[in-house]
């Protein structure tokens, strides 16, 4: 493969740019279910493809690196920039066919881009830079963080192009350019996303006649294409014997030995066109037999399929440029300068003979399906990693494959987690009782899997006779093949036992780019049909080039196959099939019939070969019916048999054996008649070994005109009989032996003296669905003849047809796909015909969604259902941006009903045919009936108006859903007005310094006033949330003589349940709640609250970056008043030396001194806190889950420890500050305990009434002040 970069030109970038403004891009938490990205083709030419994008959701994150928290961002099913140290950006890459003897170029046409604040989602945290991928090599890589400090400095967009050209490649005759889409583009200095909601990417062709291949194609690689290329490929190849080319290179040692003889009798016999090789007959060097393999490949039978035979001792392997570990991928690479394989490549990685027999006796059995039992060739076995940090990688991998490909055809899978718990014995039994294959994804070394582990010894005490499987490794190191028997060959070797076959890697491979690998291998399996095991090696590795171009060429070289890479993995137990053929061969017929059926019906694709003396004679795959017409190739010899083999994908292997017999001798005379003339035809036949006549043969004429048995031949094997044509053709003569209709021969009569049609021409379509040049199944199309003549009669033949008329065109409807025959005759005239295709076809449904005054309305739900069902939907998309909307390429063609559905518009319902190809709408909602509610907001007591924020949600089946808001301000003088369709509605009432008000009420009239007045706060209060839901175990570190054990961190989903409590409780008491997330809290905005509340709760990476300590610290040195709260701060302001001056004037304590200091004690009964308003337990219960629940302090001399730990003084958990003598307000309060974890809801909620009073009252009072106006007067008197 070849890296390029193709720019556009900025000139070009700026006309395409339609819209630039700021606007509510969608930013949502990757726990929410995503909308993925549309691409659809639209306008296709011979000189351009037109790509149309709607973008879909970006997922946020915050995460936490060693250099502080970044904004991750991300899009289902996409990947992401791979610049290391420069931000990661999630980008679409998708791989284009580029027809032979062109170039491409590439250019955006159209986008709209809106720009995203990032200040106003993440505060000032920089998108997360792009780092190297993560190797499976160790549990805990010490990797280290990479950050382009230059880049994030940079007042620059970046990509600096939106679509691009990444590289380009040739796989055998297909060529193909990556083309990368970057929606999402990032000005680091700025601090600003500009996001492409939508792009029209133009990719130009332009003729060249340096590029192009004369390389026979082959099915294999053309089922790896079409699930590869995102536009379809100009023809397919037929199945050919290129597509059977099998290459043996053989180390000496092995040349002779008998097992391998015998495999290679088999590969003939089942239809490989076999050549075989020694390492001295090819030079002897890694070189001089990738020469000989280039050679091969270049001539005009290039072989499909290579098989080195012997350990890396007997034939050398490569060092990859890329990995620096050993590859056989050299050997297939056949284009100069690209390292995407042209062949398919496996070893025999053997290095006895005894291991050698091992290897081919589990091929043969795997393939012949001669099992011992048959209940375990439906089963499948997943194992993924115990790694502690990336375990869920593998397990999505698995859950993937089983979801989508394995459970849907019926493949029971079972699934070893190591991380919950799988074991090696787990594995063991898994595989002793039977598993047709097995894919592991995790650690591993050259002689293991590293979690669960699974070791050689394993292996080789496995008790699977019979029933080996194939071995999937996506893990490190475990096919080091030049390693003396690694964890790979280990599994070949092991005498019935084992697997058959090991696909793994040579160093090591890493996690994200394993993931794209293994869906592609099964994805290729199920919905290309590539079935053998190299053909789904080579389309998993093409996924990564799409989705890792980068580190592709590193994945060429690590992954080999020990094994045979044509053989054809078992999914689903052996079906049986009723094949029937001829009894006999007849020496010198040029071809041999063959039907097989599989419980009655047609199997198709099925592999036939003709076999004799060691020499393949004929082979054919079967067509859509199950039948195929083999041509012979090469004659057999007279003496012997003719072994008929037939296996197909699931089928068991039949072998039949026929008997070969000398043609009889055949005379036709005359071999000609003329047009539209009377004349006798004398047909006789002689059997040829014994000389005598053959009686009762039917002789029967097939061709245009004639469809009948004319004679049968008489006691001396003559048949007599008159013919008269009235077109010019060759018509067949069919000699069939009577009963037994078996063929004895055939032959032909010219019928000459015809006259030749002046412009003849056939033509095919099927208007009603917009198809022109081809027909397809279940549709009326017209077959259409033109010439210059006139009394002409039509013929069509095939596919489930067999008629004709005296006109110009036919309706037809075929049933089956394949080729059609079409022919114009008329009396006296030489037949002229044509061959017509009958295809499958798809639809495709694009437009946008209008209100009645032409918007567009986004977020529209589009089902679509093929008629007649009318309740599974056959398709289902939401309109993006402007209202527009996409489905796949892949709807059927026909009647649909669309149905449309947005809140607050009319039903729409729509039946609509789907023509072949694509298929524009426009659909247009009415809005519903609804009413206007509208009022006015003011404050209690006062009666002043408000600025206030009226958010509805709108009630649906079970839930509230977020509606729409408004406001109302001096301008409107408190009031609001919003139209709403009729239904049921929650609205809350806010305003700032005001409480908050529900109310749920029904709008089912035209107008609906509602006055609201708001309450006063008694306080405004900020709640900064810190709880990120890191979670840890335990911990290792020595202070006050404890020592904790290293456990690894996890995060939890639960998070931030602290903060979600004071926000419960305080909104109940009557305070003013602000809630934010401690990574987009500005600290310049919290002078505007009464109170702070800082909240970390269980996190065990409390105040992670020193933006956030900083702004603690100067906000208690402004005198603010603050409730800090977390129960593993105290321990990391005692631990870490940025936190110097954190611990004693944020904290106001000496030290950190336990972990779950137990329940907390009342130490000062008489502390405002303890009794104001509320008399408080004395003993709060503590529940402890984890190291950052509870930690126990030693308070400073200036602070009071007014609940301790177990009651001891040096446990200190809730700490009080006050910074003047007046003990009714503090200044402020720390709590060294997960609030939530305190006591029952009710206890927990006196506890911070009292705690919030005593920070919130005002301490400007003179003693004796009862009714704080600041003064002792007669107003304090009760």
């Amino acid at each position: 493969m070849k890296r390029t970069i193709l720019n556009i030109a900025a000139l070009l970038l700026l006309a395409a740019i339609s819209e630039m403004a700021t606007a509510d891009v969608r930013l949502v938490e990757p726990t929410q279910t995503l909308t993925p990205s549309r691409i659809s083709l639209s306008r296709p030419k011979t000189d351009e493809l037109t790509i149309a994008l709607q973008t879909g959701e970006l997922a946020k994150k915050i995460v936490q690196d060693s250099t502080g928290e970044f904004l991750k961002l991300a899009m289902k099913g996409e990947s992401y920039t791979q610049e290391i140290g420069k931000a990661r950006l999630p980008v679409i890459r998708r791989i284009v066919y580029l027809p032979e003897g062109s170039e491409i170029s590439v250019r955006l046409i159209h986008t709209t881009v809106e720009t995203v604040n990032l200040e106003e989602i993440a505060g000032h945290l920089p998108i997360s830079p792009a780092q190297p991928p993560i190797p499976k090599s160790s549990a805990n890589p010490n990797r280290p963080f990479i950050m382009n400090r230059e880049f994030y400095e940079k007042d620059t967009i970046y990509p600096e192009n939106p679509v691009r050209i990444v590289g380009e490649f040739q796989m055998r005759n297909h060529r193909g350019v990556i083309v990368e889409i970057c929606p999402v583009r990032y000005n680091p200095k700025q601090g600003i996303l500009s996001v492409s909601t939508d792009m029209e990417i133009g990719i130009e062709y332009t003729p060249t006649a340096s590029k192009s291949s004369s390389i026979t194609g082959i099915p294999e690689f053309d089922k790896i294409a079409q699930g590869m290329f995102l536009n379809p490929l100009e023809k397919s190849s037929t199945v050919s014997d290129s597509s059977l080319n099998f290459l043996f290179v053989v180390g000496d040692r092995f040349v002779s030995h008998p097992d391998l003889l015998r495999y290679i009798a088999w590969k003939k016999q089942k239809g490989f066109c076999v050549t075989v090789k020694s390492v001295t007959e090819l030079g002897g060097t890694a070189v001089s037999i990738r020469n000989y393999i280039l050679s091969a490949y270049q001539s005009q039978t290039p072989p499909a399929y290579v098989l080195l035979v012997g350990d890396v001792e007997h034939i050398p392997t490569w060092t990859g440029g890329e990995s620096n570990s050993e590859t056989d991928v050299d050997y297939t690479q056949m284009t100069e300068g690209d390292y995407v394989s042209d062949i398919f490549l496996g070893r025999f990685s053997a290095q006895t003979d005894s291991e050698l027999s091992t290897i081919i006796n589990k091929s043969l059995t795997y393939e012949l399906a001669q099992f011992p039992t048959m209940n375990w060739q439906d089963q499948a076995t997943f194992i993924s990693s115990d790694d502690s940090t990336y375990y869920y990688i593998p397990e999505s991998s698995h859950n993937f494959v089983i979801d989508n490909y394995m459970t849907p055809n019926a493949i029971a899978s079972t699934h070893i987690r190591g991380h919950s718990g799988g074991t090696t014995a787990n594995i063991l039994t898994e595989i002793n009782s039977g598993t047709s294959v097995c894919n592991y994804s995790g650690h591993g070394s050259k002689t293991a899997w590293g979690g669960p582990v699974f070791t050689v010894s394993n292996v080789n005490s496995l008790t699977n006779s019979g029933m080996t499987p194939f071995i999937v490794s996506n893990a490190c190191l475990t096919g080091s093949f030049s390693t003396i028997t690694c964890f790979g060959e280990s599994w070949i070797r092991a005498a019935g036992r084992g697997g058959f076959a090991f696909l793994g890697a040579s160093n090591s491979s890493y996690w994200d780019e394993d993931d794209w690998m293994e869906r592609q291998m099964f994805g290729a399996y199920f919905n290309q049909k590539s079935y053998s095991i190299g053909t789904m090696k080579l389309a998993g590795l093409m996924n990564v080039v799409e989705n890792s171009p980068d580190y592709a060429e590193y994945y060429f070289d690590i992954y080999n196959i020990l094994g045979d890479p044509s053989i054809v993995p078992w999914f689903g137990q052996p079906r049986v099939a009723d094949v029937v053929h001829e009894p006999v061969f007849y020496f010198g017929n040029e071809t041999f019939n063959v039907q097989v059926n599989v419980s009655g019906t047609g199997e198709p694709n099925v592999l036939v070969a003709l076999f004799n003396n060691e020499t393949l004679i004929g082979s054919g795959h079967t067509d859509l019916t199950g039948a195929v017409t083999i041509p012979i190739d090469v004659q057999p010899d007279l003496i012997g048999k003719i072994l008929v083999t037939i296996t197909g994908v699931d089928l068991k292997t039949v072998v039949d054996t026929i008997a070969i017999k000398k043609p009889p001798i055949v005379s036709i005379e005359p071999d000609s008649v003329r047009i539209s003339e009377s004349t006798e035809v004398r047909v006789r036949a002689i059997d040829s070994e014994t000389s005598q006549p053959i009686p009762n043969v039917e002789i029967s004429l097939e061709n245009w005109e004639f469809d009948s048995v004319v004679a049968q031949t008489d006691t001396t094997g003559l048949a007599v009989f008159s013919v008269m044509p009235r077109f010019g053709e060759k018509i067949q003569l069919i000699g069939k032996r009577s009963p037994d209709r078996l063929i004895l021969f055939t032959g032909s009569l010219n019928v000459i003296g015809g006259i030749v049609f002046q412009q003849p021409d056939i033509s095919a379509s099927v208007e009603s669905i917009g198809l022109v040049g081809s027909l397809t199944t279940d549709f009326e199309g017209i077959v259409s003849a033109s010439c210059a003549e006139s009394g002409i009669r039509l013929f069509v033949k095939g596919c489930g047809i067999d008629t004709s008329a005296a006109a110009n065109s036919l309706a037809v409807t075929p049933r089956v796909t394949g080729e059609l025959r079409a022919a114009i005759t008329k009396s006296e005239y030489d037949i002229y015909e044509e061959s017509i295709w009958v295809q499958k076809v798809s639809a495709q449904l694009s437009g946008v969604v209008q209100d009645s005054s032409g918007n567009g309305l986004q977020g529209v739900s589009i089902s679509g259902f093929l008629l007649p069902d009318s309740v599974n939907a056959t398709f289902n998309v939401t309109s993006g941006q402007s209202g527009t909307f996409s489905t796949s390429s892949q709807l059927s063609v026909g009647n649909y009903l669309i149905r449309a559905e947005l809140f607050g518009y009319k039903l729409f319902l729509e039946r609509l045919f789907l023509k072949c190809g694509e298929n524009l709408t426009t659909i247009v909602m009415q809005a519903d009936s609804g009413g206007w509610l509208s009022g006015k907001i003011t404050e209690t007591v006062t009666n002043l108006t408000l600025d206030a924020t009226i958010k509805i949600d709108r009630q649906s089946i079970d839930e509230w859903i977020s509606y729409t808001s408004v406001t109302s301000d001096d301008s409107t003088d408190g009031n609001y007005r919003i139209h709403l369709p009729y239904g049921d509605y929650r609205l809350v009432f806010s305003s700032p310094r005001h409480i908050s008000r529900l109310l749920v009420m029904t709008v089912s009239q035209s107008e609906l006033i509602n006055n609201v007045s708001l309450d006063t706060t008694r306080a405004d209060i900020l709640i900064v949330d810190d709880d990120t839901g890191k979670r840890t175990p335990d911990k290792q570190k020595i202070i006050s003589g404890e020592f904790y054990e290293v456990k690894s961190d996890v995060v939890i989903a639960d998070k931030s349940p602290s903060a979600s409590e004071f926000s419960r409780i305080l909104t109940e008491l009557g305070y003013w709640v602000v809630c934010e997330k401690s990574a987009l809290s500005d600290a310049s905005t919290w002078t505007n609250y009464d109170l702070v509340i800082w909240t970390s709760g269980s996190s065990t990476n409390p105040i992670g970056d020193d933006r956030c300590r900083m702004a603690l610290e100067t906000y208690v040195t402004g005198g603010r008043k603050l409730l800090i709260e977390g129960g593993e701060i105290a321990w990391k302001a005692s631990t870490e030396t940025t936190f110097t001056n954190f611990r004693p004037n944020v904290l106001h304590i000496e030290s950190w001194s336990k972990d779950n200091a137990g329940d907390l004690t009342l130490m000062l009964p008489d502390h405002p806190v303890a009794i104001m308003p509320n008399s408080l337990s004395t003993i709060y219960d503590f529940t402890s889950t984890s190291f950052g629940d509870q930690d126990g302090c030693q308070v400073r001399s200036e602070a009071q420890a007014i609940y301790c730990g177990s009651g001891i003084a040096e446990y200190a958990g809730i700490i009080a500050y006050d910074d003047n003598e007046i003990p009714i307000g503090g200044q402020s309060l720390f709590m060294s305990v997960a609030f939530y974890h305190l006591g029952d809801s009710l206890e927990r909620k006196a506890l911070l009434e009292n705690v919030v009073s005593w920070l919130t009252a005002p301490e400007n009072l003179t003693k004796g002040d009862v009714n704080l106006d600041g003064k002792f007067d007669v107003l304090d008197v009760v």
